[in-house]
């Protein structure tokens, strides 16, 4: 990502995915960052985030109940792999969301005409590179993880953390 002290996120944590993705992730990735589908960056600087922000937060949250989302293949952009979530309006509809609730913060800024929801696994690799890990990982697919929890996330200056974790709406798992 490139951050500096002060700037937040707001992810879907899949820490889970570590056990497939984790040696391939860790080294690409900045410390204290977890596996994730990234759902707003970059966000309002942590020193300008209130009270109305974490309940806005809180309640975006709330309208979603926790679900299974499916990875079964990669996908890639230049220079970056990734899994793709089964479900992807899940995700791009909450980005939606908090893009609604926070017209001045888009999703990179802008830069991209479509957000396109991805669990990163390397970041900055060349094509060869990318066959290889692609390869590896496509081998222990599909893999499927419960999705519970929104988080803001905050960069201190040497790493992320968790700033606030917001649980969605239970369900009944099948």
């Amino acid at each position: 990502m490139g951050s500096s002290a002060g700037d937040t996120a707001i992810i879907v944590p899949v820490s889970s995915a570590d056990t497939i993705i984790g040696s391939w992730r860790l080294p690409y990735c900045e410390p204290g960052l977890p596996a994730h589908i990234t759902a707003l960056y970059p966000f309002k600087p942590l020193d300008l985030i209130d009270s109305d922000d974490r309940v806005g937060l809180q309640e975006i949250a709330l309208r979603r109940a926790a679900t299974i989302t499916r990875f079964a293949a990669c996908g890639r952009f230049p220079s970056v792999s990734f899994l793709e979530p089964d479900n992807p309006a899940f995700y791009a509809d909450l980005t939606a969301d908090l893009e609604r609730r926070w017209p001045d913060y888009p999703p990179y800024g802008g830069v991209f005409d479509e957000v396109h929801p991805h669990l990163t696994i390397a970041e900055g690799v060349d094509t060869r590179e990318q066959d290889g890990i692609e390869r590896i990982v496509h081998s222990s697919l599909p893999y499927e993880a419960v999705i519970d929890e929104l988080w803001l996330i905050a960069f201190d200056g040497e790493r992320w953390q968790s700033e606030l974790r917001l649980p969605f709406a239970v369900f009944n798992r099948p």
